[in-house]
């Protein structure tokens, strides 16, 4: 599984449009073939932090994620609002679920 978690900074002014945009277009990225999860936080100690963490079920839809029109047209909306670049960083994961 992959695991990816990317921080970014907007305006105060901004960070409610790009948690409502990233609601929005939640759905979408959650009907990409692979994909296991995909949620955006705000920090609340920050009104300029934004973070999305997203799951995928392996490295190849992974990276068809990255290719995607959706991929595209969420960067080229949230893109234009960010006021540091994003840090992504990515994990190669295996659900950890002991028996009880």
């Amino acid at each position: 599984m992959i695991l990816a978690i990317v921080d970014f900074t907007v305006s105060a002014a901004d960070q409610v449009r790009a948690l409502s945009f990233l609601a929005t277009t939640g759905p979408a990225a959650r009907a990409e073939p692979g994909n296991l999860g995909f949620r955006a936080f705000a920090n609340t100690g920050d009104p300029t932090h934004v973070a999305v963490l997203h799951e995928w079920d392996s490295p190849q839809s992974f990276e068809a994620w990255l290719d995607s029109d959706t991929f595209a047209a969420v960067s080229a909306t949230l893109r234009p609002m960010m006021t540091t670049p994003p840090v992504s960083r990515r994990f190669e994961t295996r659900l950890y679920a002991p028996e009880k």
